[in-house]
């Protein structure tokens, strides 16, 4: 329920203030028709949530829908573990690595050991993404 704030801060600015949405992309879809001006996800799905983000602001409602539909999951289980960063790193790096942009998903040593049902958690999302990722062209 942002949406009155950015209008109020869009209307209070004259527009020269533009609002991000910084939850990952999980407002979007609901913030675009009222001036959001961009989101800050995670790096391992930020070329297709800048897709949707483009299909909203052209008003391509459905397709903008039909993707985000298929990266919810995984925009949804990485904003439960912002709550517990390293979790939340842990995501991204598998998910980039399973893209091939990065070799190994190992993080600096911390306190976070990712138990097997995360891990099997993580790989399936992951693996439900990569072809919508690539018939995005994003490899």
């Amino acid at each position: 329920m942002l949406a009155p704030k950015l209008v109020a801060i869009s209307e209070r600015t004259g527009g020269r203030v533009g609002v991000l949405e910084g939850t990952g992309g999980l407002y979007l879809l609901e913030l675009v028709p009222y001036g959001l001006c961009g989101i800050m996800p995670g790096l391992a799905v930020a070329d297709a949530l800048d897709v949707v983000f483009k299909l909203g602001l052209a008003n391509r409602n459905d397709e903008a829908f039909e993707l985000y539909e298929k990266l919810l999951p995984r925009v949804l289980f990485s904003f439960q573990s912002f709550q517990h960063f390293e979790v939340y790193m842990y995501c991204e790096k598998r998910l980039l690595q399973a893209r091939g942009l990065l070799s190994s998903a190992n993080c600096r040593s911390a306190s976070f050991t990712p138990d097997p049902y995360t891990v099997r958690y993580v790989d399936e999302l992951n693996e439900r993404l990569l072809p919508v990722l690539k018939d995005l062209g994003n490899t």
